[in-house]
């Protein structure tokens, strides 16, 4: 088998799990749901999907070389702590935002809920809880393409970053919009809270299917 065709089918792989891997409701779910409890447009809701995607690509990079040093084995099992930590988090988060928004609502601060606006505190959170769910089936891909040299590396890892990317915000998208036609005043008072409770039911739902 020629170089060609081996980074040929690396290429093909990365572009597949990168797709793929994105499908997992945790990767798109989260962002519909509190961008339209934030009452996000649709580009602010992509920026943050695109932000939080970067920061899950940047820990799957750094896991990846961090395997040249401590081997595949142990990057491996590291990685999937780092996934059973970010259900977890997905959990906790959910739950806590939850609770924040249900009691600000619950006794009638509506001005304030109003007011009191934790778009940039989502925001981290999110970033914080993808950063820690780096994609562990990346790295025998980037073992593979390092005997290609450098560039192969860098274009297994380019495709992978552009299929991810491109598969979140192509879910996102059309989800946000779903969402926002619904306008019922029971979705406008407790759309927080459902959000909070959609993000912490994908968070159980990551830890028990193993996604």
């Amino acid at each position: 088998m020629t170089a060609e065709t081996t980074l040929t089918g690396l290429v093909l792989a990365a572009l597949s799990l990168g797709a793929l891997h994105s499908l997992a409701p945790d990767h798109w779910v989260p962002f519909a749901a509190v961008g339209r409890a934030r009452r996000w447009s649709t580009g602010r809701t992509l920026r943050v999907t695109l932000l939080c995607g970067l920061g899950h690509l940047a820990a799957t990079a750094l896991l990846a070389l961090g395997g040249f040093w401590l081997g595949a084995e142990t990057l491996a099992a590291f990685g999937t702590g780092l996934t059973t930590a970010a259900g977890l988090l997905l959990i906790a988060g959910g739950l806590t935002y939850a609770a924040w928004r249900w009691r600000t609502v619950a006794s009638r601060r509506l001005q304030e809920a109003a007011e009191d606006d934790p778009s940039a505190l989502t925001t981290g959170g999110l970033l914080v809880i993808f950063a820690l769910d780096p994609c562990v089936a990346l790295i025998p891909l980037v073992f593979a393409a390092a005997t290609l040299g450098p560039t192969a590396v860098a274009t297994v890892a380019l495709t992978y970053a552009a299929a991810t990317l491109t598969t979140m915000t192509a879910l996102v998208a059309p989800a946000h919009r779903g969402l926002q036609t619904w306008r019922t005043p029971f979705l406008s008072r407790w759309a927080d809270v459902l959000a909070g409770g959609t993000v912490a039911l994908v968070g159980l739902g990551v830890m028990v299917l193993g996604i």
